[in-house]
C-alpha cells in the first residue's frame, strides 16, 4: 500500500482511515468478464447495427473496423498507465500525476458524472424493455420501474457479498449471449440473404455517401466501446492486477470489435445489401432475422439473450460505480464513509448502499421525465460527451507522462504515435457529437457539459486556496504488489516521491 507519507502530508492508512478491498479475489478472467459485460456486446448488435445502417449503410462493418483500430490505441495508452498505476482510480489518477491534483479533480468529476448517468441509462432501458417482453409470454404486466429498482437491488446484493461472485454471473451470462446471438448470426452469414455476400461492405464505396457516412457512423461506434476501461475499477482485487488488467483493456477492445464487426455483416447479408433501407428502420433486427431465418421459439431465446445482456453490463456498471465511489472517497474528494469496506467480506458496502439509492432515484426520475427507452438515448448522448473527454485525457496524459517522469523509457510509437492517434479520434468524435448542435431534448447537453467542467474546475481552484492539502492525496493512494517487482522510478512514485523533484 502507498507509503505513509507524501510531501509531509500523511496519507489514510488501509483498515484504520479507509477500508481495504480483499485483495487477490479475482483472476484475470474477472477483469475480462468487467470490461466486456460493460460493453455489452451483444446490446450492441441488437441497438446498434440499425443506427449504423442509418448513416453508413452497407459500409457499417468498415465503420467497426476503424472505430476498433483507434480504440485500441486509447486502451493501450491507458493500459500503460493500468500496469504502473494499479489503482480503482486510475482514469483519473493517471491524470492527476501528469498535469496536477487540479486536473486531477476536474477529471475525477468529469469520469463521475459519466459513470452516474450510465446507469440509469441502462436501467431504464432494462426496465422498459423487459416490460413488454414479460407481459408477451405471461400475459402479466409489470412496470418497469419495478424492474429497475429489481435490477438495482440483485446488482448491490451481488456486490455486497462478492465481487468474485458478481463477476462470475456476469461471465456465465456473457457466455450464453454470446452463444445465443452468435448461432444467429453464423446463421445470416450463411444465408445472406438474397443477395449473396458482400466484399464492399469493408469498402467506403457501401457507404450511401462514402467516408463522409462512414464519419458519423465511426462516432457512434467509439461509443459502443464505452466501458472497455472498467476493469482499473478492480485493479486492487485482482490477482496481479498490473499483468492482468493491461491485458483485459486491450483484449477486450479487441475481442469486442472483431464481434463488432462480425455481427455487422452479418446482420447486413441476413438482411440483404438490397434492403439496407429496412435494416435502418428496424427497431430490433436482430429479433427480425431469427424469426425469419429461424423460427418463432429462436425470438424468444434472443429476447433472453437481450435480457442477459442489460443484467450483465449492469451489473458491470454498479461495480465499477462502487469502487469509483470508494476510491473518491478515499482520496477525500468525496465524503471518506465511502471508503469504508466490509468487516467481512471487504466491499464498499457504504458506497454500494450510496449507489444504490441514487441508481433507484435518478432511474425514476429521468424514466419519469423522458419514457425509459428514449431516457436511454438521451442520456446515452450526454455520457458520450465526458466520456470522449475522459479518452481523450489517458493519450494525452501517457505522452506527457512518460516524457516527464519516464524519459529514459520513451518510445515515440509507444508512447507518442500511438496514444496520438486515439487523441486525434478522440477528439474528432467529440466534434461530430457537438457539431451541428443537437436539437430538441439533447440541445442544451453540450452546454450543461461546458457548465459542469467549468464548475469542477472553479471547484478546484477554491478548495486549493482554502487548503492547499486537500486534494494532495489524489492520485496518490495506490496499490503496490511488491516494490521489488517495479523499476526504481515506481518504487518513488508509489511511496509518494517524484523521481524528478524529489
Amino acid at each position: 500500500m502507498a507509503s505513509e507519507t507524501y510531501k509531509d502530508q500523511v496519507l489514510p492508512k488501509a483498515g484504520v482511515d479507509y477500508g481495504e478491498l480483499r485483495r487477490n479475489a479475482m483472476g484475470l478472467p474477472s477483469a475480462f468478464a468487467m470490461s466486456v459485460a460493460f460493453i455489452s456486446p451483444t446490446i450492441g448488435i441488437v441497438f446498434i447495427s440499425a443506427l449504423l445502417a442509418s448513416v453508413a449503410g452497407a459500409a457499417a462493418p468498415l465503420a467497426f473496423i476503424v472505430g476498433s483500430l483507434a480504440m485500441a490505441c486509447t486502451a493501450y495508452s491507458l493500459a500503460q498507465f493500468a500496469g504502473r498505476i494499479p489503482s480503482a482510480g486510475v482514469l483519473y489518477s493517471c491524470v492527476a500525476k501528469t498535469f496536477g491534483v487540479s486536473t486531477g479533480f476536474v477529471m475525477g468529476a468529469v469520469l463521475m458524472v459519466a459513470y452516474l448517468v450510465v446507469s440509469p441509462l441502462n436501467t431504464d432501458l432494462f426496465g422498459g424493455f423487459i416490460s413488454p417482453i414479460i407481459k408477451g409470454w405471461t400475459g402479466v404486466s409489470i412496470p418497469w420501474w419495478v424492474l429497475l429498482i429489481f435490477i438495482n437491488l440483485v446488482a448491490a446484493v451481488l456486490a455486497w457479498y462478492s465481487v468474485h461472485r458478481s463477476m462470475q454471473f456476469d461471465l456465465a451470462l456473457l457466455t450464453g449471449e454470446i452463444l445465443i446471438v452468435g448461432t444467429l448470426l453464423i446463421v445470416a452469414l450463411a444465408h445472406a440473404g438474397a443477395s449473396g455476400q458482400l466484399p464492399r461492405a469493408f469498402t467506403p464505396s457501401a457507404s450511401p455517401t462514402g467516408w463522409h457516412g462512414i464519419s458519423l457512423a465511426f462516432v457512434f461506434t467509439v461509443f459502443a466501446f464505452f466501458g472497455w476501461e472498467s476493469s482499473t475499477t478492480i485493479a486492487e482485487e485482482l490477482h496481479l492486477p498490473r499483468r492482468a488488467v493491461p491485458i483485459a483493456l486491450i483484449g477486450s477492445v479487441l475481442l469486442a470489435g472483431a464481434w463488432f464487426v462480425f455481427g455487422t455483416y452479418s446482420v447486413t447479408v441476413g438482411y440483404g445489401h438490397t434492403h439496407i433501407a429496412a435494416l435502418a428502420g428496424a427497431t430490433n433486427p436482430v429479433n427480425t432475422l431469427a424469426q425469419r431465418l429461424i423460427g418463432g421459439w429462436y425470438v424468444t431465446l434472443t429476447d433472453l439473450a437481450a435480457i442477459s445482456a442489460l443484467t450483465g453490463v449492469i451489473i458491470a456498471i454498479h461495480n465499477a460505480n462502487f469502487r469509483l465511489l470508494y476510491s473518491l472517497g478515499r482520496e477525500r474528494v468525496l465524503p471518506n464513509l465511502l471508503a469504508k469496506t466490509h468487516r467481512k467480506y471487504q466491499t464498499p458496502h457504504l458506497a454500494i448502499i450510496a449507489f444504490t439509492i441514487f441508481g433507484i432515484v435518478s432511474g425514476l426520475f429521468f424514466g419519469l421525465l423522458w419514457g425509459p427507452v428514449p431516457a436511454f438515448g438521451y442520456l446515452g448522448y450526454f455520457t458520450g460527451l465526458f466520456i470522449a473527454v475522459v479518452y481523450f485525457m489517458a493519450d494525452v496524459g501517457i505522452i506527457f507522462y512518460m516524457w516527464r517522469k519516464a524519459r529514459s523509457e520513451f518510445s515515440w510509437l509507444k508512447h507518442g504515435l500511438i496514444p496520438a492517434i486515439g487523441g486525434v479520434v478522440m477528439v474528432f468524435a467529440f466534434y461530430k457529437t457537438v457539431v451541428p448542435l443537437p436539437t430538441g431534448v439533447t440541445r442544451p447537453m453540450p452546454f450543461i457539459f461546458v457548465g459542469i467542467v467549468v464548475l469542477s474546475a472553479l471547484a478546484a481552484i477554491i478548495i486549493k486556496r482554502r487548503n492547499a492539502s486537500t486534494l494532495s492525496l489524489l492520485g496518490q493512494v495506490v496499490f503496490v504488489e511488491s516494490e521489488k517487482a517495479l523499476p526504481e522510478a515506481l518504487v518513488h512514485e508509489a511511496s509518494g516521491d517524484d523521481p524528478i523533484t524529489g
